[in-house]
Parts: structure tokens; sequence; C-alpha cells
């Protein structure tokens, strides 16, 4: 999770929105919390994982019309009735961290092997 949103130039500094069914397991909610670092947001309402679906979709659409510059979520989404649901443990944030340095180097290994066979068949 982490090292796919830097991977597409995201930089989590305030909080993570969770929809949807992840938003009612609190375990969920503090892997995210933990990974990322930050406090992770969930809705007051049920069934939305639409709502989060059409942020997302109102988020592209202005970061597309601004020629690919990125536009903060908050300033398309405006004020929202989300509450806090997690906290990071920096500890176990630190350690995510530290795996995920590892994951990505792992990862880039598999690209290239594969990468690498296919020019062979």
């Amino acid at each position: 999770m982490y090292v796919h949103s830097q991977n597409i130039g995201l930089k989590v500094t305030q909080g993570v929105l969770v929809t949807g069914g992840s938003a009612k397991n609190q375990e969920i909610l503090q892997v995210i919390s933990d990974v990322f670092g930050v406090p992770v947001f969930t809705g007051t309402q049920n069934n939305s994982a639409s709502l989060g679906a059409a942020y997302k979709a109102a988020h592209g659409k202005a970061c597309y019309q601004l020629a690919g510059k990125f536009v903060p979520f908050r300033e398309v989404v405006g004020q929202t009735s989300f509450k806090k649901s997690a906290l990071p443990n920096l500890v176990t944030h630190t350690l995510y961290k530290n795996l995920s340095v590892r994951y990505k180097s792992l990862e880039e290994k598999v690209l290239h092997l594969s990468k690498s066979t296919q020019a062979n068949l």
C-alpha cells in the first residue's frame, strides 16, 4: 500500500479516508494508520463506498482539468462528515516503513526477472 502510493506520487500527510466495508473493521483501520503513519478517517454514514468513489472521481477530474497538477483533496470535497477512527502507533509505523524499503527492493527484482524471462521467450 505504502510503496504503491509513493510510486504514483501520493504523499499522505494529514490522514487517510477509508470508506466501504473496510471502514467497519477496526483492525484494518489500525493497519492503514500504522502503515502510513497518519490518522485514518471514516464516514459517519452507511454504504459509503459509492461516496468514496465519487470523491475520488471528483478529485481526479479536478487534477485532470489543471493539466495533471495535483489539487489537495480537501479543496475538492470541502468539509466532510468524517470522524477520526484510528491513530498511528509510531513504533509500528517505523517497522512498516523499514519493511517497505525491503518490499520495494524485492518487487523491483521480481519485475526485472519477469522482463528478462519474457525477453527469452
